[in-house]
């Protein structure tokens, strides 16, 4: 018995449909369709081609109609936004990343709002998460969320503020409490406490992944020398 799925993946500078088989466990990849993805100006500003490459995107889901995917998933820019209208309509072509109309803004940002403001305030964010995740039940979350704070936010954690006068470090024995919860959770944890997402693994999963890819490398260098020698 096998299975389709179809993958959809727009870069920077191309995009493409892709049709995936799973059967007995082996996955087979088509390429249906691959088309480039440049920006278009239009009064002065870069923009996405968004009804081109839905075009384009089209074509590749009309040339899988013969086999039924199971799902369709895509994979695509998350820095640019479009708006809507109120039947869902596109109001314009969506902004691109590249244009220059927010050339200068984050100093000007900087110059109401210091960037020692913005870390402080972001950490605090995350500690509000942490603290939201361990009243809900959820310590495995709350645990990775606390990792995210000692590594990137370490001085929010010492730094009294409007939550708490004396800081928002765990005493080790509530660290201490809290990770023997967490333990034998799924290892991998994002973050969403703000805007953009922080993924954080276990120490455990971080090695698991290092050692495969550092295994995957060798083997590869192996393979290469060993072909240098045959020839």
């Amino acid at each position: 018995m096998s299975a389709h799925f179809l993958a959809i993946d727009l870069g920077a500078e191309s995009g493409r449909v892709m049709r995936g088989r799973l059967c007995t466990g082996v996955l087979t990849l088509d390429e249906l369709c691959r088309f480039p993805n440049a920006p278009i100006r239009d009064n002065g500003s870069l923009h996405w081609d968004i009804r081109r490459l839905w075009s384009e995107i089209q074509q590749g889901l009309d040339r899988s109609a013969d086999r039924r995917p199971q799902s369709v998933g895509i994979d695509t820019w998350g820095c640019d936004y479009a708006l809507l209208d109120a039947r869902g309509n596109l109001v314009e072509q969506p902004y691109h990343y590249r244009d220059v109309r927010t050339t200068g803004v984050m100093e000007a940002v900087w110059q109401r709002v210091s960037r020692e403001d913005q870390y402080m305030t972001e950490g605090v964010t995350h500690v509000q998460k942490r603290n939201e995740l361990l009243a809900a039940s959820d310590p495995r979350s709350a645990w990775m969320e606390n990792q995210i704070l000692e590594k990137y936010f370490a001085p929010v954690l010492d730094t009294p503020s409007y939550v708490s006068r004396r800081g928002h470090r765990w005493s080790p024995e509530q660290r201490q409490s809290v990770e023997a919860q967490a333990a034998g959770g799924n290892p991998g944890y994002v973050s969403r406490a703000n805007p953009y997402p922080i993924y954080a693994w276990s120490r455990a999963l971080f090695w698991l992944v290092s050692i495969c890819i550092a295994g995957v490398i060798w083997i590869g260098a192996s393979i290469v020398e060993r072909s240098r020698r045959v020839g």
